[in-house]
């Protein structure tokens, strides 16, 4: 399973990681498996893995 949260900027990632943080703390707290990956899909900016393991990636990334 992956967890993704989409935002119109970069500038919102970091809302994006932390809405997406405490959506995994709360998947592991029921018992159930952790999420593969945690993505924030912008509309603009560069693809990169952050620090905390979340990754940002903008839609023009993404194949059809």
């Amino acid at each position: 399973m992956h967890n993704i949260e989409v935002k119109l900027s970069q500038a919102q990632e970091d809302a994006g990681a932390k809405t997406l943080k405490k959506l995994r703390d709360k998947i592991i707290r029921s018992g159930k498996r952790e999420p593969a990956c945690l993505i924030v899909l912008t509309a603009t900016g560069f693809a990169h893995k952050r620090e905390d393991g979340v990754f940002s990636i903008p839609i023009g990334c993404m194949r059809p």
